[in-house]
């Protein structure tokens, strides 16, 4: 990973680190972007909850390999360029900060990272990147909001 993409990354998660417990609305920084991009990205941040919600159901029933498909789909590099065929309007990552955009692609390489960890059925790479997912995620929802 380059030098680049990581300062943006920390900046995020050391300003993540001086928040309080609870994020504070007036700390997280607006993101404007018009009503159907909003609901985009909405519904892909559903999409991602459900994914960690497959691994936690595999992982209880003793079936890693189950949840590899739908992780990589919607929560790995899989998921990447999903909003290309919508209108420019409804493109979430045209509005998106630098930052915000380098976190969320830090948790698509994170998402493929543990898609390939449930395959191999490797536990401690899977507590790993799902640790490594759950922080990207905690930092960007700490850090901004959709207005």
């Amino acid at each position: 990973m380059s030098f680049s993409l990581l300062r943006p990354i920390a900046a995020a998660l050391t300003f993540l680190c001086l928040l309080p417990a609870q994020a504070d609305e007036t700390v997280r920084i607006k993101v404007e972007m018009p009503p159907a991009a909003a609901s985009a990205l909405r519904e892909e941040m559903l999409m991602k909850l459900q994914a960690i919600y497959q691994v936690e159901a595999a992982l209880a029933a003793g079936k890693p390999a189950d949840a590899v498909e739908f992780v990589e789909r919607h929560l790995g590099m899989g998921a990447m360029g999903q909003h290309a065929t919508l209108p420019l309007e409804a493109r979430p990552g045209r509005y998106l900060p630098e930052t915000m955009h380098a976190i969320g692609r830090q948790s698509h390489r994170h998402g493929s990272e543990l898609s390939a960890a449930l395959k191999a059925d490797d536990r401690p790479r899977i507590d790993a990147a799902l640790r490594d997912v759950t922080a990207t995620c905690i930092a960007c929802h700490s850090s901004y909001r959709l207005h």
